[in-house]
C-alpha cells in the first residue's frame, strides 16, 4: 500500500525470502527525481504481513505517532516506522517500548529523516507509537505493519539494511544473512508527491 500527501509519498511493501534474495539488490522506480530514503527489515519465524496501516502529521509537531490497530494473535511483531521531510531533523528519539532496528538521515533541503523498530505484542488494542522528531513539522508519515508468528512462536529479527538520497531509481541491497523463508518488509518514503513503483518480486 501506500500514502501520498502534498509533500511527501510512501509506500511499503513485502516478500517472502527465497535462496537468491540474500545480496539481491532491491529496486523502487519513480515517477519524479527525489530525495528518498528505503528502510528493509527481515524476520525469521514469521508468516506473511497481514496488516499495513500508514498515518500522516496533521498539525506542526515533533511527535509522530503510528497508526493504532487491534492485535488478533499473540506473539504478533509490530513493526513501526517514521519519516518526516525537513532540512533540520537530525534523528527520531522512538518510544521505550519499541527496539529501534535501522535509521537514515538524508542531507540538503527537503530531506527524509527515518527510523524503524519493532515490538512484540499479545492480542487486544494497539494504540500505535509516538517517537519525537529534532524539530516540530507538518511533513510527516508513520506506518503499523503486523508481522504474525510462525509455529506458535514469536517471529525473530533478523537484520535490517537501508538507503537514503536523491534519485529517481532507488535500490537497497538485501543483507547477507537473509534466509529462505524469512519475512521481509521495506517502507520506501519520497519527499514528494510522486508514485513509488513495487519492487521486482515485492507486494
Amino acid at each position: 500500500p501506500n500514502l501520498t500527501t502534498p509533500k511527501m509519498t510512501s509506500a511499503a511493501f513485502t516478500t517472502t525470502a527465497t535462496a537468491s534474495t540474500a545480496g539481491s539488490t532491491v529496486t523502487s522506480t519513480l515517477g519524479a527525481h527525489a530525495k528518498t530514503s528505503m528502510s528493509l527489515v527481515a524476520y525469521r519465524d514469521a508468516e506473511p504481513v497481514t496488516t499495513a496501516l500508514a498515518s500522516v502529521i496533521r498539525a506542526a509537531s515533533a511527535d509522530l505517532t503510528t497508526p493504532a490497530t487491534t492485535i488478533t494473535e499473540d506473539d504478533t511483531t509490530v513493526v513501526s516506522y517514521w519519516s518526516n521531510k525537513t532540512p533540520s531533523n537530525t534523528g527520531w528519539t522512538v518510544p521505550a517500548n519499541v527496539t529501534e532496528r535501522d535509521a537514515s538521515v538524508g542531507t540538503g533541503s527537503g530531506h527524509i529523516t527515518a527510523a524503524i523498530g519493532d515490538t512484540v505484542v499479545a492480542t487486544g488494542d494497539w494504540p500505535g507509537a509516538t517517537a519525537t522528531s529534532t524539530v516540530a513539522i507538518a511533513k510527516g508519515i508513520a506506518w503499523t505493519i503486523l508481522v504474525p508468528p510462525a509455529l506458535g512462536v514469536e517471529a525473530s529479527f533478523r537484520t535490517a539494511a537501508s538507503s537514503n538520497s536523491n534519485i529517481s531509481t532507488r535500490s537497497v541491497v538485501v543483507p547477507g544473512s537473509v534466509q529462505t523463508g524469512d519475512q521481509l518488509v521495506l517502507v520506501v518514503t519520497a519527499n514528494k508527491a510522486t508514485t513509488i513503483g513495487t519492487p521486482a518480486g515485492w507486494t
